[in-house]
């Protein structure tokens, strides 16, 4: 039996001999268990900060959206696994076998097909660690999110293509952002525009009361400031000494090595006595902490950016870029002056309620911005105190302390130049026994109302100068099966004679390359270039959808009738293409008679398959809008096929799609080429077929 799942280990070894991984004997059985126990057991070994997981439709297709999102997470990449199931998984070893490598992060595409048993893992993995980020993705859940049972589940869902946003994300939720990723994802706990310190400008030094600080425009500051009562008198009387002893021995204006000594010895061992715990600790009562909270975010995008802080029992810790005009000391008197106010009142109680100095150290690079949005992240939970009072978990009137990544993050079209290609991420075994999906463009220019493809108009092609590299390292590893996901492909006629012209000259025996294709749009150039392909090379699926041309205006398919029927005849007639061709049942305003009419059209153009395809609601498609005008109803569950409309009862839409199980089974398998034409040889084949259909048992699923 074929595994139900695979690793990014497999993806990154030669295929196992064929008898090693189907054993026929029960010996060889045990041999293969316990080969798999051991190889599970060296890839866990290590730790895995994200597993992206693939829930496909069956073994032999492989996650081209999942490789995609591997391919483009940069430094991360290495600390990332790729898991693949079948939806035969059961969804406590799927969530088993996620756990099993500790990740921190988990990645799930959602589609239409997988949507059901994605939502019971989601579930099942929130249970067991809800400390886990778990981030959807894919068609299915990027539109009516929030209506959808598994987003309850999300930490946060990339509705869009997710090879820009995903790694952003994750570097955000690791602490591990870019020094490109300025901008990131909306709402994020921000990284300033600049990491403030410029090597080359000048650094104002002066003096506050006794401690030096350093200043420069356009910087973003580590800040420190605690209560009055935080740090015991016998650590100040050692911490004055041990600076005075320094001073002697370095004179103002310090240099950088001073600088960094400076805040090694004093502001660092501030820190740690602050964490200790001594005095009030006033800032454990939630309700005095949120006075902190206010404060620190009432003028925040108006005077400065906060990135992290934290109100801890006796001190807070702040990263903060000031905006023009305001400086930092003025900026850190508002702070403490007005929440001084706010918590001596609450307390009843007058005097300082703050030290009057302040420790506050300029960030030099993004690394060491990191590492302080760490300390600030991870100081609660070090100093041993409840999370619920640390200020960047959760701020006053129940709010988010810190700004976190949003939960909905909408991403753009990518642009495809700018991506990294993930075919690299084929393994041996992929290529020997799997489907290897490849795309030479993104985007389709058409507005089929039935259609996901619709909502992105803008088709973009891949450059050549990686695209068809990338081809011909895959055919050196031994690929032969290729099937191009664009939408369109012979829309740009010049490039599919590329891609086309590529292939044919490096033809081998077994190679095979399926395009969806439309009908009308293949000019005597491509025409003849398809003429020149071996037998067997190329499978083109043409979708029709519908003959009716009153129904494919209505649903926007652009319909020549004409052009389709003689370019389908010329393609059966002068080239060896294999033609996969498409009908959709229950379009709106097209009833029974009418789909069977375009049937028997469809037949008679002799494609090697039809697909007889029941319509299915995909969420963010607009064929909603015609739902109330035909009573068009739909089956509440995925896949969300059509069960009714005004013009087709649900009995006769049970029919088609009975009729539509028979085709499969007699025709489009390809086992009864020459009896299968009997069944309609007194009658329209359609007819004949429904009546046949009737004998098949319905299907397992719906």
């Amino acid at each position: 039996m074929l595994p139900q799942y695979t690793t990014r280990g497999e993806l990154q070894t030669q295929a196992l001999p064929l008898e090693t991984k189907t054993p026929c004997s029960a010996q060889g059985a045990l041999h293969f268990q316990a080969f798999a126990l051991y190889r599970c057991s060296m890839e866990c070994s290590r730790q895995t900060d994200i597993v992206i997981t693939a829930f496909n439709a069956r073994y032999a297709h492989c996650s081209f959206g999942a490789r995609y999102l591997l391919a483009n997470l940069g430094e991360l990449q290495a600390q990332s696994e790729l898991l693949e199931f079948d939806l035969k998984v059961q969804p406590r070893i799927a969530v088993e076998k996620i756990l099993s490598h500790n990740p921190r992060i988990v990645g799930i595409g959602c589609y239409i097909w997988n949507i059901e048993l994605i939502t019971k893992v989601a579930s099942l993995l929130k249970s067991i660690r809800p400390e886990i980020k778990l981030i959807l993705g894919g068609p299915e859940i990027s539109y009516e999110t929030e209506e959808q049972k598994i987003f309850r589940y999300a930490d946060h869902v990339v509705c869009g293509e997710g090879e820009v946003e995903f790694p952003k994300l994750c570097r955000i939720l690791l602490g591990r952002r870019a020094a490109c990723d300025t901008e990131a994802v909306p709402q994020a706990a921000r990284l300033p525009e600049s990491t403030g310190f410029h090597p080359y400008e000048p650094i104002h030094q002066t003096h506050r009361k006794n401690l030096p600080h350093w200043t420069q425009d356009e910087c973003t500051y580590f800040v420190t400031f605690h209560l009055a009562d935080s740090i015991p008198q016998s650590r100040i009387q050692d911490y004055e000494e041990l600076r005075r002893k320094w001073e002697e021995h370095h004179q103002p204006p310090y240099s950088e090595k001073e600088r960094e000594q400076f805040n090694e010895l004093f502001s660092e061992q501030v820190n740690e006595w602050l964490d200790a715990g001594a005095g009030s600790c006033c800032l454990r009562e939630k309700e005095l902490a949120a006075h902190v909270a206010e404060t620190l975010l009432h003028f925040d995008g108006e005077r400065y950016e906060l990135d992290e802080w934290v109100a801890m029992p006796n001190h807070v810790h702040v990263l903060v870029k000031p905006l023009s005009e305001f400086k930092l000391s003025s900026i850190l008197h508002t702070w403490k002056s007005y929440s001084a106010h706010a918590i001596n009142k609450a307390l009843g109680q007058k005097g300082p309620l703050w030290q009057k100095e302040s420790y506050d150290h300029i960030v030099r690079d993004v690394d060491e911005l990191i590492r302080i949005r760490n300390y600030i992240r991870q100081n609660p939970e070090k100093a041993g105190i409840r999370v619920d009072f640390a200020g960047s978990r959760r701020a006053a009137c129940d709010t988010e302390a810190v700004p976190q990544a949003a939960r909905l993050l909408p991403a753009e079209p990518v642009d495809v130049i700018q991506i990294e290609l993930p075919y690299d991420l084929y393994s041996a075994e992929d290529i020997a026994h799997r489907a290897i999906y490849v795309e030479a463009s993104r985007g389709c220019p058409f507005r089929c109302e039935y259609c996901m493809s619709s909502l992105d108009p803008a088709v973009r092609y891949f450059p050549e100068e990686k695209l068809f590299p990338a081809f011909e390292k895959l055919l050196d590893r031994g690929a032969r099966s290729f099937k191009f996901v664009d939408r369109t492909f012979n829309i740009d006629i010049a490039f599919a004679l590329k891609v086309l012209n590529f292939f044919r000259e490096r033809y081998e025996p077994g190679m095979m390359l399926h395009f969806e294709m439309i009908p009308d749009h293949l000019p005597e150039e491509l025409m003849e270039a398809i003429k020149q392909c071996p037998p067997g090379m190329l499978q083109f699926e043409i979708g029709i959808q519908t003959f009716n041309e009153e129904v494919a205006h209505r649903i926007k398919r652009p319909l020549d009738v004409a052009k389709i029927e003689a370019n389908m005849r010329r393609l059966r007639e002068e080239t060896r293409v294999h033609i996969h061709s498409d009908l959709i049942a229950g379009l709106p305003g097209e009833d029974l008679d009418s789909f069977e009419a375009g049937f028997n059209r469809l037949l008679a153009l002799r494609p090697q398959e039809i697909q007889v395809g029941i319509l299915k609601r995909l969420r963010g498609a607009a064929i909603d809008h015609h739902t109330k005008e035909w009573n068009m109803v739909y089956n509440p569950h995925a896949p969300y096929e059509i069960l009714q409309t005004s013009l087709i009862p649900f009995e006769q839409m049970q029919r088609v799609q009975r009729f539509a199980r028979y085709w499969d089974i007699t025709v489009n398998n390809g086992q009864f080429i020459h009896s299968a034409p009997l069944i309609w040889k007194n009658a329209t084949p359609n007819k004949s077929l429904l009546e046949a259909g009737d004998t098949v048992p319905p299907a397992s699923s719906g």
